[in-house]
């Protein structure tokens, strides 16, 4: 039988559901390869920094928030695991659409 990849509940008001979540896919589908339409060889993704006008290895990339118009702060992976998280083990219903 398969192994559950996170167990957990559903919660809304008094009322506790237990649940499992079972990866719903198969591992080794077909994979596509993006090719140049005339010669058909593979593509390749740079990433191009237009203010230095260079092409840079993805090592020097950072991810950030644009907060104002052409502002950013940086968010590191140190922030995203420190923020507080009410839980990881329980999903709240808050309210219910018709």
């Amino acid at each position: 039988m398969a192994r559950s990849m996170w167990r957990g509940a559903i919660q809304f008001g008094l009322v506790t559901i237990p649940v499992k979540l079972y990866l719903a896919t198969e591992q080794g589908g077909i994979g596509f390869n993006l090719l140049h339409a005339s010669c058909l060889n593979r593509i390749q993704m740079k990433v191009y920094c237009p203010y230095h006008d260079e092409v840079i290895p993805r090592s020097e990339t950072v991810r950030g928030y644009e907060w104002s118009k052409g502002k950013y702060v940086v968010v590191t992976e140190e922030d995203l695991d420190s923020v507080p998280l009410k839980t990881m083990r329980a999903i709240e219903i808050e309210m219910f659409v018709d």
